[in-house]
């Protein structure tokens, strides 16, 4: 009996190995890890994986509250299961591309769209992020958080299609930088779970993103003359990029202050 008894504590330590927090405790914790993200208003989308990287300092309000301010790196955006291309025929520019307003008179019309494996093609999407979170201190090492987040908006890239809609040619793996026709700074609101061992804590996030990714008043402004690339650049991409959400999972080590 001796022994069983000292076989179910040997199980049931390591359990118990977590760090005990004070009220008033200061700690940073670097960390890195990976996400998974997908951009909502696109057909065929596929989760993208990318880095996350960043630091956190905590404060323990309670014994079981910590609140916590950050700074991330991360890559997101989408891939694509299929991928659309579409294209246009065009005689000349249009006369107001800020406005959609197309004149038959204009050009002639010849509006094509098709679909190929989405294998490579990616919008990639990278930010530099400060969440705001309150970590729920629920069960010795084990927290529930949520906050917000502040993201600013570092690149963001789709994949161009110029040449297959000159020359019909495989995609050439070449990115359109779409930076300029995006939202510079995003709100994001993060949930997650967080448990600790030893210093280390793996940390797991659900994001998501509250405004689109696209602003049609920046896209508007900066469309091109060019009846060819208005329609590449409006039908495109002006109102596909809507909200971006990503799985994240990192791994940080706490350094007491």
């Amino acid at each position: 009996m001796k022994k069983l008894f000292a076989l179910i504590a040997a199980f049931l330590m390591p359990l118990t190995m977590f760090a005990q927090r004070q009220a008033g405790e200061f700690s940073l914790q670097p960390k890195i890890g990976l996400t998974f993200s997908d951009v909502s208003g696109i057909d065929n989308t596929a989760y993208k994986a990318g880095i996350k990287a960043g630091v956190e300092a905590e404060y323990m309000a309670t014994k079981w509250l910590g609140v916590t301010l950050g700074l991330d790196y991360s890559e997101r955006g989408c891939g694509f299961d299929k991928f659309t291309w579409g294209y246009a025929y065009l005689k000349g520019p249009l006369e107001d591309p800020g406005t959609g307003q197309i004149d038959d008179g204009m050009y002639d019309k010849e509006l094509k769209f098709w679909q190929e494996d989405g294998d490579g093609h990616k919008v990639k999407l990278s930010y530099l992020s400060v969440p705001v979170m309150a970590n729920f201190y629920i069960y010795k090492g084990l927290a529930v958080k949520a906050g917000v987040q502040v993201d600013f908006m570092l690149s963001a890239k789709y994949p161009r299609g110029y040449k297959e809609i000159f020359d019909g040619q495989p995609w050439d793996g070449k990115y359109t930088d779409i930076k300029d026709r995006c939202r510079k700074v995003d709100v994001t609101i993060p949930l997650g779970l967080s448990y600790e061992y030893k210093r280390f804590v793996l940390d797991a996030r659900y994001e998501f993103g509250l405004l689109d990714i696209k602003d049609d008043e920046i896209v508007a402004k900066n469309l091109s003359t060019d009846g060819t690339s208005y329609f590449l650049e409006y039908y495109l991409l002006n109102g596909k990029l809507k909200r971006s959400s990503a799985f994240t999972l990192t791994l940080g080590y706490r350094l007491g202050l």
